[in-house]
């Protein structure tokens, strides 16, 4: 079976001033989701994107709707990206600074969200930062989501048994079906590396996906 490559975007509207987040905007053009969108149907790929839907006011509710609505009238796959800080608790930014009972509820929050906006629940994760730990498959378990994708050995804030995700691929762990983000040894600093088009250079993903790595 020939390797297959799933494209994953972490769709959010981080730290960055109104309208660069999630639509790249600088002047009258917009870089981010839109440009993304476009190319992947030039290309004719189907991408996953991984949502933030934990706006705490009413402006950055209506932007992450509105950029499911776009995600999913392009027919992408639209699934849930936790990010649970605005809504939950300023001072805990990262989902697996919380018990297995909250983190039940912060799924659930996003996932009644996420219904509300496109008529459907995602049953796939990605914690914020990579910062899932093993309450947080516990608590997908919960409500029957089908895999997370927040392993990354790359991550400090990844806090899965490191022995378990030391490769690149698919694994289960504690039961979930876990899909590890690809990563990848710099041979002249010794670095570990994500294939991420925000931190390596298009050269380099090239050069890894001719390794067929699956």
């Amino acid at each position: 079976m020939p390797p297959r490559l799933l494209i994953t975007v972490d769709t959010e509207l981080s730290n960055f001033p109104d309208g660069q987040g999630l639509w790249g905007r600088v002047g009258s053009e917009e870089w981010g989701l839109p440009r993304l969108i476009a190319a992947f149907r030039e290309l004719d790929v189907r991408a996953t994107f991984f949502l933030d839907v934990y706006a705490g006011n009413e402006k950055n509710i209506a932007e992450q709707r509105r950029a499911a609505e776009v995600i999913c009238a392009a027919g992408h796959d639209l699934q849930l990206h936790t990010h649970p800080a605005e809504v939950f608790d300023r001072g805990r930014d990262q989902i697996r600074n919380y018990s297995l009972a909250e983190q039940k509820e912060i799924i659930d929050f996003g996932c009644q969200r996420m219904a509300q906006w496109t008529g459907r629940r995602p049953e796939l994760h990605r914690a914020g930062d990579w910062a899932a730990d093993h309450i947080t498959l516990a608590a997908l378990r919960h409500w029957n989501f089908r895999a997370d994708f927040s392993a990354c050995p790359w991550s400090r804030n990844c806090a899965l048994d490191i022995d378990a995700i030391s490769g690149n691929g698919w694994t289960r762990i504690d039961g979930m079906l876990c899909g590890v983000g690809t990563c990848y040894r710099d041979r002249l600093t010794g670095r570990m590396r994500r294939m991420d088009l925000g931190s390596s250079s298009f050269r380099e993903v090239q050069d890894i996906l001719s390794r067929r790595i699956d």
